[in-house]
């Protein structure tokens, strides 16, 4: 019963678009991942270790300026045994940027002590349409300051209109 349960568990966890893990930290302070589904290494752009292998560790596909970051977030949870979650990138063998974010709960093991339990997606098209977001929202104000009009905007729902401010001042005299 119990080895069906693992089987059945097993093909679901390889089915999961993103990575499923468990985290704990040994008694000789060294962190561990005692369960990852192939997702989690797919994500990390890894080749999951076949049978008797060492695991490749994720932290060597990291974006350098977000190794610290990623690190300080573990030990956070760590230190005050809390949820963990983070948003951190991915350099991929082919040069592409992969954006993760991941969450983990913690729950306390009689035996191996506090254990994560995690789950980590892609956010990568997230990230680019908030960029495209930023970019278009600085292009705004841009050419806003440039043209030195005002403008006013008419909330539909609430039948409201908001003023700019500059439309209340009187124009300057153009050469």
């Amino acid at each position: 019963m119990r080895r069906a349960s693992e089987l059945r568990f097993s093909e679901l966890a390889r089915e999961v678009p993103g990575g499923l893990f468990q985290f704990v930290v040994l008694k000789e302070g060294r962190p561990s991942f005692p369960f990852t589904n192939p997702g989690f290494y797919e994500l990390h752009c890894l080749t999951a270790p076949e049978r008797g292998e060492p695991d490749p560790h994720p932290t060597q596909r990291i974006h350098p300026e977000d190794l610290v970051s990623l690190r300080a977030s573990v030990r956070r949870a760590i230190d005050n045994r809390r949820v963990w979650e983070h948003k951190y990138r991915i350099l991929c063998p082919d040069g592409h940027i992969r954006w993760l974010s991941g969450h983990a709960n913690p729950q306390t093991d009689p035996i191996i002590g506090t254990v994560w339990h995690g789950y980590i997606h892609d956010v990568s098209s997230d990230q680019v349409l908030k960029h495209a977001l930023e970019l278009s929202e600085d292009r705004l104000r841009r050419t806003i300051v440039a043209v030195g009009d005002g403008i006013w905007q008419w909330d539909c729902e609430r039948d409201e209109v908001v003023w700019d401010c500059l439309l209340y001042t009187s124009p300057s005299p153009r050469d």
